[in-house]
């Protein structure tokens, strides 16, 4: 409210101008109607409605003059927008919303600007919340209103009470940023959480626009303050950076890795894997963490799987096929299949194997260059039905490597020359000597 005022009064000018510049401010859009009511009342300096004894002895200020008949008679219904923003004098006495300070103003304003539906009941109520703001104080901004208003000018006599000045930015723990920065629901939810630690009222009002930009699926625009915030705040940059699909910000990630450096590197490795590089696989697999920014490392690390992966065992590589699937993941998965048959193989479970076979598929986009060493190595008849139900969908590249693996059995290579035979492409010509 403070920083409404001094903004409207920065220079002389009319009352509509005064309440224009206030609903430029960013502090007028966290302020609730009511207490925006009392700013507007200041800010036109409004004067109580001329008694008629003052209007018979002389005119009040012409230029300022008042409809002073409609605004009394009248009341809240066909009075000023600002006056119908005002809590009602018994939803005052009955609810105490807001301060005593404010309890106190409003019902002075009723009472001035609309006489005639004063209730005398109202009258006790109103000596008592004078008489607590004589003994507590009241903000300070009470007294710049009082000043501007003779409406409120009473407000001038009481004390000032103490005011401790408050952080721009709370404290904030780095845990609730280990987020995963893709995830628009978590991200939403770091704003507003971050939103409920800041009392700068153009980052609060920044931190909503963001929020409303992410909710509303239109594009996340990284602009001042948002895109330099220090200390643990830094995260925020950072985090809005990646979902947003901008270059982080260096100095943002600076003053992040000072905040929490491990956080700062998580971030970091997190870009490089969305760009497909695996830095360190043997530490990614060693993430012990269990929170969305580590489930979705590593299955990242898992999509974009480097060939030292291939040595893991049969139960790792099932445990990173089901990181894909929970994440609704499709690239890597047939990798990380025929890998985890070659480590079932190497252990010797060619029965498990063959189990997991079975529930593969091929067709015309399938590579058989690694699939092909497997069914070898199974030496099964089940293995060579298998990969014969199958040869009617393999493209002829796929067929003559099949044609050409001298280990697999006869009738599999006589299928698939027949079938190149048919087809009679530049594989049959290349592969009718090995026919």
């Amino acid at each position: 409210m403070e920083t409404c005022l001094k903004a409207a009064f920065s220079k002389p000018k009319s009352g509509a101008v005064r309440v224009s510049i206030m609903n430029r401010e960013s502090a007028w859009k966290m302020l609730d109607k009511p207490l925006r009511a009392h700013l507007v009342i200041a800010a036109h300096e409004q004067e109580p409605p001329a008694s008629d004894d003052d209007e018979d002895a002389s005119p009040r200020r012409p230029a300022m003059s008042r409809p002073r008949g409609r605004m009394r008679r009248s009341g809240r219904q066909n009075g000023p927008a600002h006056m119908q923003w005002l809590h009602s004098p018994k939803a005052v006495i009955d609810e105490a919303p807001y301060t005593t300070a404010y309890q106190l103003a409003t019902l002075l304003v009723h009472k001035q600007m609309d006489e005639e539906n004063w209730d005398e009941a109202w009258n006790a109520p109103e000596n008592l919340l004078r008489e607590t703001c004589m003994v507590e104080g009241v903000h300070p901004v009470w007294h710049l209103i009082g000043e501007k208003t003779p409406l409120l000018g009473q407000f001038l006599a009481f004390p000032k009470s103490k005011v401790s000045k408050s952080e721009t930015v709370a404290t904030l723990s780095t845990d609730f940023f280990w987020i995963d920065p893709r995830n628009k629901d978590e991200v939403i939810t770091v704003l507003k959480l971050t939103g409920a630690g800041v009392n700068d009222p153009d980052l609060k009002v920044a931190l909503q626009r963001a929020t409303n930009q992410i909710s509303g699926g239109r594009r996340l625009n990284l602009e001042p303050p948002l895109d330099n915030l220090t200390d643990t705040m830094a995260f925020v940059t950072v985090l809005l950076a990646i979902h947003g699909g901008h270059e982080v910000p260096e100095a943002a990630l600076t003053s992040a890795t000072h905040a929490d450096a491990d956080l700062a590197a998580a971030l970091s490795d997190f870009q490089r894997l969305l760009s497909g590089h695996v830095e360190d696989w043997s530490a990614l697999m060693d993430i012990d963490r269990d929170d969305s920014l580590s489930h979705a490392r590593r299955s990242l690390g898992w999509q974009h799987a480097p060939a030292e992966a291939e040595a893991c065992t049969a139960a790792q590589l099932e445990a990173g096929l089901q990181q894909l699937e929970d994440a609704g993941v499709h690239e890597g998965r047939d990798r990380l299949t025929w890998w985890r048959l070659n480590a079932l193989l190497r252990e010797g479970k060619k029965d498990e194997a063959m189990d997991v076979l079975d529930q593969r598929r091929l067709d015309a986009s399938s590579d058989v260059t690694e699939l092909i060493p497997l069914v070898v190595s199974l030496e099964s008849e089940r293995a060579d039905a298998w990969l014969s139900r199958f040869m009617d969908d393999l493209d002829d590249q796929a067929l003559f490597h099949v044609l050409q693996e001298p280990d697999l059995s006869s009738d599999l290579r006589l299928k698939a020359a027949q079938r190149l035979c048919d087809n009679g492409g530049a594989m049959w010509e290349e592969g009718r000597s090995l026919a």
